[in-house]
């Protein structure tokens, strides 16, 4: 089997790959244009920023697998994959434990004020460097918004610090909050109320503006907003005017730009250090990498060795079936498609398929997903054949 891969990966990936016993060809230089002439005889292929359209897809005829070694298949002609049969997955939360850690770096550099210290340094004015510095973070409250993994990570490093931390999420119930230690909260308003920093962690991915000036003027005037999730989930109009009065700090790691596109940071940076903006630090660092890197492994490993790619994204995750068919069969050669053969003759589809072998090795339960409900013709058939024992039909309508 044949992987290619086609952006620059870290050394892990080629060599685990290889252990596996496949043969791997990495071609980083390659883009959109002429990665479609690379992908003959391809079985796998692994990308990490490089667009895979659907002319790359159809010049790939033994294609099997796409996966990208970073977060979402925005950049894969998802359904050209899917029209064809080929598995897509991505590496949802690679750069977790990276986008916690650039959080609480954030955190403590407003906190300290390291911005405007190090200014002062540099520009020879070390005796104007800021004296008045914030109040620590143990002892603080640090509200999240959301319950991911980033958010996850972020609330271990905080305890540790003796911070005291509230959640706002779908995902955490209130006996896992309490087994957790941390508040939860009922809503965004009341998880702003207890906050003295807000890290932003959505449970969905497209959660629209979810920072308003609303939600803002329920702060303290040294409260602290992190935003190292997503673009789009600030009102950067509301932002700034609280920056303006002095009655916020803010650390980006993503922003966007008028218009909803991620660019330019439109906040006021000059003059101020309650501001902190990064250029997308936390998934760039060797840290994220090595962590994709892994998970595109297990990924390679899953479609070559289980029974579903669970990690997949462009499957049917629940096949409207309206029976389930439970055979009991002889292990032996022929048995299965001797079952199927009848299936087909009566016109119907298996939407899913699943096999058991006992111990000792000579009995089976087959369950078949179906398309279409078996007759009794049909089912005395199935029951005729040699090898079966015994023929179940389960209505799921």
């Amino acid at each position: 089997m044949n992987v290619l891969i086609a952006d620059a990966m870290p050394v892990e990936v080629r060599e685990s790959l290889q252990a596996m016993g496949l043969a791997v060809t990495e071609a980083p230089e390659l883009n959109a244009d002429t990665l479609p002439g690379a992908l003959c005889g391809v079985n796998v292929l692994v990308v990490g920023d490089t667009r895979v359209s659907r002319r790359a897809i159809e010049a790939a005829p033994v294609l099997s697998l796409v996966v990208r070694a970073g977060h979402g298949v925005d950049t894969i002609d998802v359904p050209a994959a899917s029209e064809r049969g080929v598995f897509v997955a991505h590496c949802p939360g690679f750069d977790a434990a990276a986008r916690a850690e650039l959080a609480l770096g954030m955190m403590i550099a407003l906190d300290r004020d390291l911005v405007g210290a190090h200014a002062a340094v540099r520009d020879g004015k070390a005796g104007d460097a800021p004296t008045a510095l914030g109040a620590g973070l143990r002892g603080r409250s640090l509200g999240l918004v959301g319950f991911g993994a980033g958010a996850a990570e972020l609330m271990e490093a905080a305890r540790a610090l003796g911070m005291r931390v509230a959640v706002a999420s779908d995902r955490l119930t209130t006996s896992l909050a309490a087994e957790a230690g941390v508040y939860h909260a009922a809503d965004l308003p009341d998880l702003f109320r207890h906050s003295d920093i807000v890290s932003l962690h959505p449970d969905e991915p497209a959660s629209g503006v979810v920072v308003t000036a609303e939600l803002l003027a329920l702060l303290d005037a040294d409260a602290i907003v992190i935003n190292t999730a997503a673009p789009g989930l600030v009102d950067h109009d509301a932002v700034r005017a609280r920056l303006e009065a002095g009655a916020l700090r803010v650390g980006f790691d993503v922003f966007a730009e008028a218009g909803g596109g991620e660019g330019t940071l439109r906040l006021p940076l000059e003059g101020g250090s309650g501001v902190i903006a990064t250029p997308h630090l936390a998934s760039r660092t060797r840290q994220a990498a090595t962590a994709a890197a892994a998970q595109v492994v297990r990924v390679v490993q899953e479609f070559l060795l289980e029974d579903r790619l669970t990690s997949a994204v462009n499957l049917e995750t629940e096949p409207d079936a309206p029976a389930m068919l439970i055979v009991h069969h002889a292990n032996e050669v022929g048995s299965l498609a001797a079952l199927l053969e009848r299936l087909r003759e009566g016109r119907i589809n298996v939407l899913d398929i699943s096999n058991v072998v006992f111990s000792g090795g000579r009995a089976a339960c087959t369950r078949l997903r179906l398309s279409a409900v078996a007759d009794p013709a049909l089912l005395d058939a199935l029951r005729r054949l040699a090898t079966v024992r015994q023929v179940e039909q389960v209505s799921l309508g």
